[in-house]
C-alpha cells in the first residue's frame, strides 16, 4: 500500500476515489484512506508503515469486496498535516467516490448533514484526565474545588469539547477551555503542566500507559456513550456495502475481536463491550 506525505497547506479536494457503479463494470476500484493519526486505530510506525485496527477492519473490507463481488481495491493512504481534526474532517467532505476517513469519528446526527457514516465499529470511553501529580478525583461534585486553578484543553469542535462543556455547566462553572489544533497536543500538554486537564478518548490514555506518559485518568469522569464510524464524503456510493459488511457477521464476530485484541489489548476490548 502507498502513503501519500503531504505538505502543510495542500488541500485534498483533489481525492477522487473510484465510484462502486464503475467498479461493478470494472472489477477494479482505488480507495483513499485519509487519516490524522490516532494511536491504535491508524498511525504510521517507525518504519512509515500505516497500522492500526482501522486498517485491518478495511483490509477486511477489501477482501469481503474481492470474495463477493470481485472487486480488486488498491489502496493509497493519506495523512493531514500536522494530524490536525478540523483539516481531516473538511477534507473528507470535499471527496468523492472511494475516499475513506479513518479517525476516531463519534457519529452525530447533525454529522450527517455533511458526512456519510459506516455502522459503529468501536464503543467509545472518554476518559477525564489530568497530570499524574493531580491527587484522584473521586466525586464529580469536587471536581470545581479540586480542579480550582487548572485550565481544561481540548479540541474546538470536537465530542473532548462538548464533553468538558458538559462537565462545566454541571460542576464547574468557571471552567476556562482552552482548544489545541489536535489530542496529541492536547495530551503533550496534560503531560508537562501540572496545572492542565482534558478529556480524551480511550485509546489516547492506553497509549500513554504503554509509553509511561505522566498522565491520570480519573474513572469517575468515565463516559461510555459514543459510537465511532468510518467516514465518507456524500458523493460516496459504497456506504451500502461497508454497512452490509459491518452488520453481516464481522462487527463482534472473531476476527473483529481478535484486531481489537491487538492493537488496544484485551483489558480494552472488555471496557468497550461493557459500554453496550
Amino acid at each position: 500500500m502507498l502513503i501519500l506525505a503531504l505538505l502543510p497547506g495542500l488541500i485534498l479536494a483533489q481525492l477522487r476515489g473510484d465510484t462502486y457503479s464503475t467498479a461493478r463494470q470494472s472489477k477494479a476500484a482505488k480507495f483513499y484512506y485519509v487519516y490524522d493519526g490516532v494511536p491504535g486505530f491508524v498511525d504510521q510506525d517507525a518504519n512509515g508503515e500505516v497500522k492500526g485496527l482501522l486498517v485491518d477492519i478495511m483490509q477486511k473490507f477489501e477482501d469481503y469486496l474481492r470474495d463477493t463481488r470481485g472487486i480488486s481495491v488498491s489502496v493509497e493512504f493519506v495523512q493531514v498535516p500536522n494530524k490536525d481534526f478540523k483539516i481531516f474532517m473538511s477534507d473528507i467532505k470535499d471527496g468523492s467516490g472511494g475516499v475513506f476517513g479513518l479517525s476516531n469519528v463519534s457519529i452525530r446526527e447533525e454529522r450527517k448533514k455533511d458526512y456519510k457514516f459506516s455502522p459503529p465499529y468501536i464503543s467509545n470511553v472518554s476518559v477525564l484526565i489530568s497530570n499524574a501529580k493531580t491527587p484522584t478525583l473521586t466525586n464529580l461534585g469536587d471536581l470545581s474545588a479540586r480542579f480550582s486553578g487548572k485550565k481544561a484543553y481540548s479540541v474546538s469542535s470536537s465530542t473532548y469539547y462538548a464533553r468538558l462543556d458538559e462537565l462545566r455547566q454541571a460542576y464547574y462553572p468557571d471552567m476556562e477551555i482552552i482548544s489545541l489544533p489536535s489530542v496529541n497536543e492536547v495530551m503533550a500538554k496534560v503531560s508537562t503542566d501540572n496545572d492542565a486537564f482534558g478529556v480524551v478518548d480511550l485509546n489516547y490514555y492506553l497509549q500513554a500507559l504503554k509509553e509511561k506518559t505522566p498522565i491520570k485518568r480519573h474513572s469517575i469522569g468515565d463516559k461510555g456513550e459514543d459510537r465511532f464510524g468510518v467516514i465518507m464524503p456524500l458523493r460516496n456510493d459504497w456506504e451500502p456495502l461497508i454497512k452490509d459488511f459491518f452488520n453481516n457477521g464481522f462487527i463482534g464476530g472473531p476476527e473483529y475481536r481478535l484486531i481489537i485484541s491487538e492493537h488496544l489489548g484485551k483489558g480494552a476490548l472488555r471496557l468497550i463491550e461493557g459500554t453496550n
